[in-house]
């Protein structure tokens, strides 16, 4: 028997809208330090990236200070963020970016290493990938998947490389993908690891998380709350990301920030849960819970909010749990044909 407000969704053909402008333009800049297009030494300027991604300076500097948490860049005691060597090197030799070369690395055509080559098609995935992993455990073919979409098996790889990171899939000792099944023993290991991390990353990251991406969370949580349940799959995702992703990363500790991110298949799988494969239950399953972390995140206060963290961890889990039973229990939709069962 279903859950009281919670009942199986038909599929839905609609594309999930543009994540925050600061996410795109962090995606940007972070796939081009990874790739080397954006070498060590070399010296970006807010004013460059603002006038090649026509936008305004505020969401690139959110980007950039996030990328300086990740230990990718350094804010220099002038203008501008270094790009750091291995190891958080600081390379002796520096040069600045042009906004004709900055420009030529975000349109540059090498489709293989240009940030579109896999996020045209890395949310259609994760989706499937997420979705088959309540029944089972699966083989990820990559020469399918670059068939089934039409991609080169260097997009296909980079793709699942990715679902790698968040913990979706796994290799074996032969190199080959598997999918992880997801199953109320490890659902119950996640929240064990994220009532460990989590807290004590938010207290951390309390007087430094910028009050701009504050005042950004703060209206997206309050607008949905206004809405609720007429909110999309892809805001419930950027409010999760908000509190367990965004604002923990500013902790100041990039060995932590690891631990968490590799803790973020569960994220994951509740946002495909909710909103996609479920309706949405009458009452919010966290905006209250997120409300009470901003407010005292809001004041600064990062024991209040480390413990309002914890109360939120230990309130979900029962519900993700419910969720997983009556997805569980329901007839497993065709899998892709990339994913094959074992």
């Amino acid at each position: 028997m279903l859950e009281a407000g919670i009942s199986i969704a038909p599929p839905s053909e609609e594309r999930p809208p543009a994540a925050a402008l600061y996410q795109s333009v962090l995606d940007v800049l972070r796939s081009a330090v990874s790739s080397g297009a954006l070498g060590q030494g070399s010296v970006v300027m807010e004013a460059v990236v603002a006038d090649v991604m026509n936008t305004s300076r505020t969401p690139v500097k959110l980007a950039l200070e996030l990328l300086a948490q990740e230990g990718r860049l350094s804010k220099l005691d002038g203008r501008g963020y270094l790009v750091l060597g291995e190891g958080r090197t600081v390379p002796e030799r520096r040069r600045r970016i042009t906004r004709q070369e900055f420009a030529a690395i975000t349109s540059s055509g090498a489709a293989e290493r240009s940030p579109a080559a896999w996020t045209r098609i890395y949310d259609e995935v994760e989706r499937e990938i997420s979705g088959c992993s309540i029944y089972g455990r699966l083989s990820v073919v990559e020469l399918e998947l670059a068939h089934y979409y039409n991609v080169s098996r260097t997009v296909a790889r980079d793709v699942l490389t990715r679902v790698e990171r968040v913990g979706l899939i796994e290799k074996d000792q032969r190199s080959r993908w598997h999918v992880v099944p997801l199953t109320r023993e490890r659902i119950g290991h996640f929240y064990e690891v994220r009532r460990y991390l989590e807290p004590p990353a938010l207290r951390s990251a309390a007087s430094a998380i910028p009050q701009a991406l504050l005042t950004q969370m703060w209206l997206r949580l309050t607008s949905a709350l206004e809405r609720y349940p007429n909110v999309s799959e892809s805001e419930l995702d950027q409010l999760e990301r908000d509190i367990h992703v965004d604002c923990t990363s500013f902790c100041g500790n990039p060995e932590l920030i690891k631990l968490l991110r590799i803790n973020q298949a569960l994220l994951i799988s509740n946002k495909h849960m909710l909103g996609s494969y479920l309706r949405l239950p009458e009452l919010d399953p966290f905006l209250g819970e997120h409300k009470a972390i901003l407010e005292c995140l809001g004041r600064r206060d990062g024991d209040a909010a480390a413990a309002a963290l914890d109360v939120h961890l230990q309130l979900s889990l029962p519900k993700v749990l419910k969720r997983l039973d009556i997805l569980s229990a329901s007839p497993p939709p065709p899998p892709p044909p990339y994913l094959l069962p074992e």
